[in-house]
């Protein structure tokens, strides 16, 4: 595949999603592709090739002879995300504990004391950011690559969504995580992965049966 066509896609697909996030694109509005591909400087192919991949994780949908729009998600689809997180990242640490190098589990160790640090110091957003890193990584590291391209949507999915944690617990299921990873203890490592997911899923459950909480998720 032509890798400056490949970049350029990637590049479109972030584009989108800062969109999104920044509330520039809001749900339901149409996408309009001849304009996205003059903002962006690519030609619209390979803006719709970055529109369908979005799809996968419902932030765009597709409507017969209308277009594409941005997706409107409801509690459901951030259901089925979780219950998919919780399986393949569950696999990814147990994966991990055969195939990642002993450098690679000092980076997770690292990564998950700058994530308590920051979030210490309240600082949430770039905690978040260092977050699903630490999750991209453990995926990396299983070093399977079908279970990084099923990912791939989730994390998508979940770079747009809300996600607040009490700092103490988060860091002890981290570090639950990794030093599961480090003793080579696949099953604890599965399981603690597993219940790290799980509850996260319970935590934004917990803020959609909030009215004040938009069930879009999108910042």
């Amino acid at each position: 595949m032509n890798q400056k066509k490949t970049t350029n896609r990637q590049a479109v697909k972030d584009g989108v999603l800062d969109l999104i996030r920044s509330g520039k694109l809001r749900p339901g509005e149409r996408l309009v592709q001849q304009q996205l591909a003059k903002q962006f400087g690519v030609g619209q192919g390979v803006v719709r090739e970055s529109l369908l991949e979005l799809t996968g994780c419902g932030l765009v949908e597709v409507v017969d002879n209308s277009g594409m729009f941005v997706g409107e998600l409801d509690q459901n689809q951030i259901t089925d995300v979780f219950e998919i997180r919780e399986l393949l990242e569950g696999l990814a640490a147990r994966l991990c504990c055969k195939r990642a190098s002993r450098e690679q589990i000092e980076e997770l160790q690292e990564i998950i004391e700058q994530i308590y640090e920051l979030g210490s110091k309240e600082k949430f957003e770039e905690a978040s950011l260092l977050d699903r890193k630490f999750h991209q990584m453990m995926i990396q590291f299983s070093r399977n690559r079908m279970l990084d391209r099923l990912s791939d949507g989730y994390q998508v999915l979940g770079s747009v969504l809300k996600m607040t944690w009490d700092n103490e617990i988060v860091y002890q299921a981290h570090r639950d995580i990794v030093q599961a990873i480090s003793d080579n203890n696949p099953e604890d490592a599965e399981k603690f992965a597993r219940i790290h997911i799980a509850s996260a899923k319970k935590e934004i459950e917990k803020k959609i049966s909030d009215e004040s909480y938009s069930l879009k998720g999108i910042q």
